[in-house]
């Protein structure tokens, strides 16, 4: 890791409380070197898997992708729909959840939402996709809701020729401040369920087939 010119400035200025961090780790750090794939090995399923997305669970990681410190403590709560659902395959889906700065002092917090697609025989499917990050900041004691809209494209899957298609079946997600994985106790990752009935639905045959969609 190579901080830059101004590095050091800012580890000083984070470590006596002169700035308050918010930054998210772009990638996973491994914990073990030798359960990577081989360097020139770039699929992404190779061995313990490559990316966030495909990363197996039985690999040891020192911090996963989307990780951050903060001198603040976020709580996250009140997430809405309040319980499980079920949705047509082209249906879009709003998510809230209200986030309460439950620290010391003010700060900002990274709002991540992530979704995990059911398995699909014959099918490499992710185990989970970040869909959606908002920044936001807040006082003291303070709270706010925050939204995400999941489309037809956050539910559907890549099949082997490359078409996209929403299958049928039980989707996660989350909203909180990191991912849900290697965490034993998450105040600050709260997790609800889906149903998608209905058959297999190309994507492109939904009204609204875009990667961004308004709810």
């Amino acid at each position: 890791f190579y901080a830059g010119q101004s590095g050091s400035q800012a580890i000083i200025e984070t470590i006596f409380g002169w700035n308050n961090p918010s930054g998210r780790l772009p990638y996973t750090v491994n914990d073990l070197s030798s359960e990577l794939p081989n360097f020139t090995d770039y699929h992404l399923t190779s061995k313990t898997g490559r990316t966030y997305r495909y990363l197996s669970y039985s690999t040891t990681v020192q911090h996963h992708f989307g990780d951050g410190l903060s001198y603040s403590d976020f709580n996250y709560t009140n997430l809405k729909p309040a319980s499980k659902v079920s949705i047509s395959p082209c249906d879009s889906l709003n998510v809230t959840a209200t986030v309460i700065n439950e620290g010391p002092v003010a700060g900002d917090e990274v709002v991540q939402h992530y979704i995990a697609n059911p398995l699909v025989d014959g099918l490499i499917v992710p185990q989970v996709n970040l869909m959606g990050f908002r920044r936001i900041h807040l006082d003291v004691g303070k709270s706010q809701d925050v939204t995400f809209c999941m489309c037809p494209y956050s539910m559907s899957t890549v099949d082997n020729k490359g078409i996209r298609h929403i299958y049928p079946g039980t989707y996660a997600y989350t909203v909180g401040g990191h991912q849900a994985a290697g965490y034993i106790s998450m105040h600050d990752v709260i997790e609800n369920y889906f149903e998608v009935n209905g058959a297999v639905t190309p994507l492109q045959s939904c009204e609204n087939n875009q990667i961004t969609c308004s709810c």
